[in-house]
């Protein structure tokens, strides 16, 4: 599954979320030929996260996950939202500014939000899965810890008293928005592609306490001859796996009764 970024710290936290799922994960980077981005022409997040999935969904064929990150500051009227990564040229242009903007403003109105959206692309069925997941917190007036990226040493998640610089990788994807969204990714991811689970209906019969199988008396199949087993058929036209299971239980026990 291919995981539709160039970021290493974002895609560390993808990875490490993922790596149990049957899936070799790899990124932008582990390509072998390098892919030009699409142009990101969307208006909300989910049109972001689902142009770049496809985008690169076709290019490789291979299933993609991509995302794309908003940071909304309520009393800046939500700046940067959905432009968060492109304002200044690098991590610590991007705190700067924020703080610069936010000097003036008190404690306990530097109320945020980081909300993501993510999108899966499977590019043999051409079906698109999307999810969300949303932080709240604030923003601190310096940054707190080196770690991390984006907005995370200024960003402060009040219900953890950290910022997310702060938190241990773990921590964070306990908490965060990537973290909350990946969850429903992989849930989807589970039960499309993993394991089915199959239910198997299983008579036994229980007489003076004891369980009871059966002698099998079958000559024509030397495999299955004087083997002895659970009571079992095949399932008639019309009956469930558990109706033919009862049926067949008390058929062998003489117990047709209803």
């Amino acid at each position: 599954m291919l995981i539709a970024t160039t970021n290493v710290d974002k895609a560390r936290e993808i990875k490490h979320f993922l790596e149990d799922l049957p899936f070799e994960l790899i990124t932008l980077n582990e390509l072998d030929e390098k892919i030009l981005p699409p142009e990101e022409s969307g208006k909300t997040l989910q049109e972001n996260a689902v142009i770049k999935a496809q985008y690169y969904g076709e290019k490789t064929g291979l299933i993609t996950l991509s995302e794309d990150t908003g940071f909304f500051i309520r009393v800046l009227d939500s700046w940067p939202g959905i432009e968060a990564n492109r304002i200044g040229k690098n991590n610590e242009e991007r705190q700067a500014l924020t703080l610069a903007k936010m000097k003036d403003v008190p404690v306990g109105e530097r109320d945020a939000s980081v909300k993501l959206a993510v999108a899966l692309y499977d590019s043999q069925t051409r079906n698109t899965f999307t999810t969300f997941g949303e932080t709240f917190g604030s923003i601190t007036t310096e940054p707190k810890a080196e770690s991390g990226f984006g907005f995370d040493p200024i960003f402060f998640v009040d219900s953890e008293n950290k910022t997310f610089a702060e938190m241990t990788e773990g921590e964070k994807n306990a908490v965060s928005h990537r973290g909350k969204a990946l969850n429903k990714i992989k849930y989807f991811l589970q039960n499309q592609y993993g394991a089915k689970h199959i239910v198997v209906a299983l008579p036994m019969i229980i007489r003076d306490g004891k369980l009871l199988i059966t002698l099998r008396n079958d000559p024509h199949r030397a495999e299955a001859h004087r083997k002895w087993e659970f009571p079992g058929g095949i399932i008639d036209f019309g009956e469930t796996g558990e109706s033919t299971a009862v049926k067949e239980a008390k058929e062998e026990a003489g117990m047709m009764w209803k």
